[in-house]
């Protein structure tokens, strides 16, 4: 690029200030200037000496130098060669520990592209150099850890699922592992991609002056979106694996890589970038996910908080809830679509629900939509969640298959989602939520025992008017006068008949009529099934038995929890007021063995004396359940053996995988917790039955370090009591 004198001027000048900030608008503005690239980078990665070891004795064998770093000393200059691969080992060596870790040869070829910009340097400004741009780019380099490591290729694999599931597809069916691509493009940033060592160092310019430093994370997978058409055409595997490491792009298609990377930056859920900062870092957040979710590599992971501000910031998302429809009845988020994965292997309903109008619009390549699934959550002490993680999964490749991109899992599902919309937290909602159907507010036991006592209620509202009409009309015709008869005939008794309903039955004429009538209201209360009668007075009835209730065909329904005994008592006190006998009503026996709060009658909706009752179930495992959570862990290390130990989330021996728990030896399990910090909770890692440990070692050299073996797994703990720890262990294991 031809910049001109002022440009160039004014280039040189924020060179010789020093100033950051103006040199990178310049940069970002009129495009780095290649002559000056070297102060460029100077400034802008702030390079500052680092002393060598003074002891650093190296041997290196010339076979064992790569091909990749043979190509690129001939570029450098091959009359140095010895020079060159003593002070870029040497570089590496410093940084990196040990020489086996996946990015040691990486670093050797960035300490050589350090060595071609600055030439006449000494090598410990070289050192600061390598040390300053990999620090910015990725600050995993000096402890890439096991966990780190297999959480960056997991990341990869789910970013590349996330955005081009067809390519995914096609590498997983050739078995062609992340860690491949991962080790081939990411350590080394991306320097095997370009067709000349200009265009890396054009590829490396846009890394440093982004603000985002993890561009270069999105950057591999738009090199491989890039080269999509030549892997597809593949059809074996080792020729795969070839292309991919021999295929490289010209300067024009880095820099489409580069706007592509950015594109894919900004389309990404924020709860991906969140996760991929803490496993840089190998923080909390990292540390959790990678204990509990490694296993499932096809779903991003949706963090309800960061889903509202993506929302709020202008993100289209389409929520699939994969609860029953019983559960999605009674509420659910946003504009959530239901896929009730009981009917999953139903082709008909899979089908309908794929042709429905929401789905379709996520085939529109206009329209760039992401898609949350989720299911019931983690519910109460047990952590049973419905559908599994497995299930989803199952539900997420039928939406893969249907070439459906940028598919996520909410994390926690509807449960954390209900109860902070239930806390009113800001941004949080659930729509269509019916408390007495929503199983999270009313147990299901509940909700069965709630329709079971309206459904009585109803059959003993229409019967009890049945009855009380035919109790009316046997009084009317006791007060008309008898007819005339000849003779000394006997009078005929007609036996009882109930009135049916929408009957009616003259009366008998006669000179004398009725003065008197009995008048009866039966009404239902707006919400509720409560019976209000109004009975006017009666003439007293002689000699005319009351039938029983249970002889005509009632089914009485009571509990302490409905209004249904209230009902009955008003029912039957307007008959004590025509009999002095009552109407036995036998209760139901308790149908649950479990406490039912007293349902709460909203009387703020009352207006012009219509009382309108709403039933508001209390929440019986919100607050207090939350309680005895907490205390769940402290109430069981007061009765059971406790041991500090460390345990080891990547499974191996590596000193840099432990992290602090507690050890639970309780009367069926052992249950491996981590130590929480201050005032925080505890996390549960691991819960392992007795039955299941199938063996138990400890080496030799390290004795405090035991190796449980369950299922085929393998969980690794340093217990500082360990000789305890194992009898206790043992005794255990022999109950």
């Amino acid at each position: 690029m031809n910049y001109s004198q002022p440009i160039l001027s004014l280039f040189q000048n924020t060179i010789e200030e020093k100033d950051t900030a103006m040199l990178q608008q310049l940069c970002l503005h009129f495009g780095l200037v290649d002559t000056m690239r070297a102060e460029i980078w100077k400034i802008l990665l702030d390079i500052k000496p680092i002393k060598l070891p003074n002891h650093l004795n190296l041997t290196i064998v010339e076979a064992d130098v790569p091909p990749l770093v043979n190509k690129l000393i001939s570029v450098i200059g091959q009359s140095k060669r010895t020079e060159l691969i003593k002070d870029s080992y040497s570089i590496a060596t410093t940084l990196i520990q040990p020489k086996t870790s996946p990015n040691f040869i990486p670093t050797v070829i960035v300490a050589l592209v350090f060595n071609y910009l600055y030439p006449k340097e000494t090598i410990e400004f070289r050192l600061g150099g390598v040390f300053s741009f990999l620090n910015m780019l990725q600050p995993y380099f000096t402890h890439l850890y096991p966990s780190i490591q297999k959480g960056l290729f997991c990341l990869m694999h789910i970013l590349l699922q996330y955005h081009d599931p067809q390519l995914c597809h096609c590498l997983d069916s050739f078995r062609v592992e992340p860690v491949l691509y991962t080790n081939r493009f990411l350590y080394n940033v991306l320097f095997s991609t370009g067709e000349t060592l200009n265009d890396v160092l054009l590829l490396w310019d846009e890394f440093i002056l982004n603000s985002n430093k993890y561009l270069f994370y999105y950057a591999v997978v738009a090199y491989l979106i890039q080269i999509k058409d030549d892997i597809m055409k593949e059809t074996k595997k080792n020729e795969l694996i070839t292309l991919l490491k021999v295929k490289r792009i010209s300067s024009e298609d880095l820099r489409i890589v580069i706007c592509r990377a950015a594109s894919l930056e900004r389309r990404t859920l924020t709860s991906f970038k969140l996760l991929l900062s803490s496993c840089f870092r190998n923080e909390a957040m990292f540390q959790r996910w990678y204990s509990q979710s490694l296993g499932s590599t096809l779903a991003l992971p949706v963090e309800p908080h960061s889903l509202v501000n993506d929302i709020k910031n202008g993100m289209e998302v389409l929520f699939i809830d994969c609860r029953t429809q019983e559960m999605y009845r009674g509420g659910n988020i946003g504009n959530a679509v239901n896929f009730d994965y009981t009917k999953r292997e139903d082709e008909k309903y899979v089908s309908k629900f794929f042709q429905s109008k929401p789905l379709q619009c996520l085939r529109d390549p206009k329209k760039y939509i992401h898609v949350v699934i989720y299911g019931c959550g983690e519910i109460g002490k047990t952590l049973q969640q419905t559908p599994s993680l497995s299930e989803l999964t199952m539900i997420m490749l039928d939406f893969i298959k249907r070439g459906i991109k940028r598919l996520g899992v909410l994390l926690s599902g509807y449960h954390l989602y209900h109860k902070l919309a239930m806390n009113k937290t800001p941004g949080f909602e659930v729509i269509n939520h019916i408390p007495s159907v929503c199983p999270l507010c009313t147990p299901p036991e509940l909700a069965k025992l709630t329709m079971k006592i309206t459904e009585g209620t109803k059959k003993f509202t229409e019967k009890a008017t049945i009855f009380f009409s035919n109790l009316s009309h046997q009084s009317n015709n006791s007060q008309a006068p008898p007819s005339p008869q000849r003779g000394s005939q006997s009078t005929v008794h007609k036996p009882y008949s109930p009135i049916q309903q929408n009957q009616t039955i003259t009366p008998v004429k006669s000179n004398t009529e009725i003065k008197e009538r009995q008048q009866m209201r039966v009404s239902s209360t707006k919400g509720t099934n409560q019976i209000s009668g109004l009975v006017e007075p009666v003439q007293p009835i002689s000699n005319q038995p009351i039938p029983n209730l249970l002889d005509l065909g009632l089914e009485p329904v009571t509990d302490p929890s409905s209004s249904t005994s209230s009902n009955t008592n008003s029912l039957n006190s307007s008959v004590n007021a025509t009999q002095n006998n009552t109407i036995p009503i036998q209760p139901l026996p308790n149908i649950l063995d479990m406490p039912i709060k007293p349902l709460n009658i909203d009387t703020s909706a009352m207006s012009n004396g219509d009382i309108s009752q709403r039933l508001t179930f209390d929440e019986e495992y919100n607050e207090e359940d939350e309680a005895e959570e907490s205390n769940y862990f402290d109430e069981l290390m007061k009765e059971s053996p406790t041991f500090e130990a460390d345990y080891n989330v990547a499974s191996g021996d590596a000193v840099d995988c432990w992290k602090k728990c507690l050890v639970i030896l309780s009367s069926v399990d052992m249950l491996v917790a981590e130590k929480p910090s201050g005032d925080g909770e505890m996390f549960l890692l691991e819960e392992v039955t007795y039955t299941d440990i199938e063996k138990v070692s400890a080496k030799k050299q390290n004795p405090e370090i035991c190796t449980i073996e369950v299922n085929g797994k393998q969980i690794i703990l340093k217990v500082q009591n360990n000789i305890e720890f194992l009898k206790q262990l043992n005794d255990k294991m022999n109950d």
